[in-house]
């Protein structure tokens, strides 16, 4: 279901540190000889997500945790229960392995609060559809998705079926 959410552009995206990847550079240059190498050759537009431009998580890490996950507040109900059927935010569902924890953007952010969470933002995952629409009120802005493959955007909209 997260490729789904995600789409095709974003799946098939190339990922750089620096922001200045463009048809002029020599890491452009660099794609288009490997490409050219396999036989194949680059001729559609493409999404470039440069890890610099980003706009990255800037409150906090969790204390102590070795994945480095983003410090991110669970949903609750009114009175204050923790919302039934919710996992937690996709961003911090991916384990990373340990070289990828390291990598980081010229600022010092990492691929969670870069990358990651520039493609996911505050996506809520719930456990079944069922679940997720009753959290629907509770959900204050971004989007969520649950495990049985529905998908729910910010803007009311739903996406179900198979």
């Amino acid at each position: 279901v997260l490729s789904e959410y995600l789409g095709k552009d974003t799946m098939l995206s190339l990922v750089c540190k620096s922001s200045q990847f463009g048809p002029k550079s020599d890491e452009y240059r660099k794609l288009q000889s490997e490409a050219a190498s396999l036989g194949r050759s680059i001729t559609n537009r493409f999404l470039v997500i440069c890890l610099d431009a980003t706009r990255p998580w800037r409150n906090g890490l969790v204390r102590n945790d070795p994945q480095k996950r983003l410090a991110m507040d669970n949903p609750y109900l009114p009175n204050g229960d923790p919302i039934p059927g919710f996992k937690g935010y996709a961003v911090n569902m991916i384990d990373l392995a340990s070289e990828e924890l390291d990598i980081q953007s010229s600022s010092g952010y990492g691929l969670r609060e870069t990358l990651f969470y520039g493609v996911f933002r505050e996506l809520q995952v719930y456990e079944t559809a069922e679940h997720l629409e009753a959290a629907l009120p509770h959900i204050n802005g971004g989007d969520a998705v649950s495990l049985d493959g529905v998908i729910a955007r910010e803007n009311g909209f739903i996406y179900s079926g198979c």
